[in-house]
């Protein structure tokens, strides 16, 4: 369960919808996901939430997402869903520093990701 450190994110367009899944495997027989969070941010010291932040939990939440899979048998899923609105307030070509983390039913927190992400500029304004 150790993090993928220097993960780069990239060719996702300012202003589009995306949605972020993640496999996640080796969580501690008997744990389960609980909540993750998805956070981006300008400095990695910046507080919570940065310039973007997804909280998901087992509950389906439309424009945010949830676990998919808890990992009962040690092997997870999480989505991760960001809106237009949410990508369209970052700044094209700047690099961002994210992560990706879960809680277990047990309180451990675990950092999966690590790195950085970067939005390219869209060129289409219209949205009708």
């Amino acid at each position: 369960m150790g993090p993928m450190k220097g993960v780069i994110l990239s060719g996702y367009v300012r202003g589009d919808a995306l949605s972020i899944v993640r496999q996640v495997r080796d969580i501690p027989a008997g744990r389960t996901i609980t909540k993750a969070w998805f956070t981006v941010k300008t400095l990695a010291t910046d507080a919570d939430p940065g310039v973007l932040q997804k909280v998901i939990t087992t509950s389906s939440v439309p424009g945010v997402g949830h676990v998919i899979d808890a990992a009962a048998d040690g092997f997870g899923e999480l989505l991760f869903i960001l809106t237009g609105t949410e990508t369209a307030t970052v700044t094209a070509g700047k690099r961002y520093h994210y992560d990706i983390q879960l809680k277990l039913d047990n309180g451990d927190l675990a950092t999966i990701e690590l790195g950085t992400i970067q939005f390219t500029q869209d060129v289409t304004a219209a949205t009708t």
